[in-house]
């Protein structure tokens, strides 16, 4: 029986995981989250801060084969989340039976910018100059994960970094964002972007602890889309406005729930296309959905039946 313990439970990506691990009778799941955890399966769970010392007591009884980070980073900057990480990462470090750990980290570690290359690989050093908050959490995330693993040579770290996760129940910013009947969008650019269909994150995870791997690894489905083209295939109508306009929309649009954070705005200014090859020829992952594709998923225009059997929504 493999012991796998998934931490950030009470997020979207994190109870799903849950749900999919809890269905193979060969696995033991732990769910863990400072947050309430609604997760529809019975599985053991820990409610609390993974920075406690209750949490690290909790690994060491459970001495799980298997961790998967999935606690989310603030987009707002908070240093918690990485403080957690580390507490997290001490605490494996006194677990000998954990071989595999995958965390979750996004592609928003790149940055993006007028000068950004137009195509991000995984041995592109993010910039480490003037950095978002957001971005600068994910790099020192990204270099204690590094810092660990060489330290600890027995255990597979992998990091994947994702591009955004879209889908129709995910219920983040920037799927509800797309989702809107007129979308606000910075006048003068049309910034390239990629996703990934939330089910396919969800079968990257499982991918990676099935198969494990050690290293840094992009994940995002094939394909990229101008902004335009994308509102244009969801029906939506985009609004042009400049900055100052667009920013104080930010905010309006924050009590609706969709909290464009600054990082975001440089993504919907800048854009940003990062390479899949380690993806498909190392990790040997293959979206089932194609950007194109996952955008109309999204947008709910491909019916439910059509969607592969793997990916169609629980």
């Amino acid at each position: 029986m493999q012991r796998v313990l998934v931490t950030g439970a009470a997020s979207w990506l994190g109870k799903t995981v849950v749900s999919r691990l809890a269905n193979r009778p060969q696995i033991e799941v732990f769910a863990a989250d400072r947050q309430k955890m609604d997760v529809p399966v019975a599985v053991d769970r820990y409610q609390g801060g993974i920075d406690r010392l209750s949490f690290a007591e909790y690994l060491l009884e459970v001495r799980p084969h298997a961790v998967i980070h999935l606690a989310p980073i603030d987009r707002k900057g908070s240093p918690g989340a990485v403080a957690g990480a580390q507490a997290l990462f001490g605490a494996i470090g006194r677990c000998a039976e954990t071989e595999t750990v995958i965390v979750k980290s996004d592609t928003s570690v790149y940055g993006s910018g007028p000068r950004s290359p137009s195509v991000f690989s995984e041995k592109d050093i993010p910039a480490h100059g003037k950095q978002l908050r957001f971005q600068r959490r994910l790099s020192e995330l990204e270099a204690f994960v590094e810092e660990v693993a060489a330290r600890q040579p027995a255990t597979k770290y992998a990091v994947l970094r994702f591009a955004t996760i879209i889908g129709p129940t995910i219920g983040n910013a920037m799927s509800r964002y797309l989702r809107l009947p007129a979308v606000p969008v910075l006048g003068g650019f049309d910034p390239r972007l990629q996703f990934i269909y939330e089910q396919d994150a969800v079968r990257s995870i499982l991918h990676a602890l099935d198969y494990p791997q050690s290293g840094v690894i992009n994940v995002t489905a094939d394909g990229q889309l101008y902004l335009s083209r994308i509102l244009r295939l969801g029906g939506r109508l985009p609004q042009p406005m400049p900055g100052r306009a667009f920013r104080a929309v930010r905010k309006g649009l924050g009590a609706m729930d969709i909290e464009l954070t600054e990082d975001m705005e440089a993504l919907l200014r800048y854009g940003r296309v990062v390479d899949t090859t380690r993806m498909t020829a190392e990790f040997e992952f293959t979206p089932a959905l194609n950007c194109r594709q996952s955008v109309m998923a999204t947008y709910e225009r491909i019916p439910r039946a059509a969607l592969p059997q793997e990916v169609t929504v629980d």
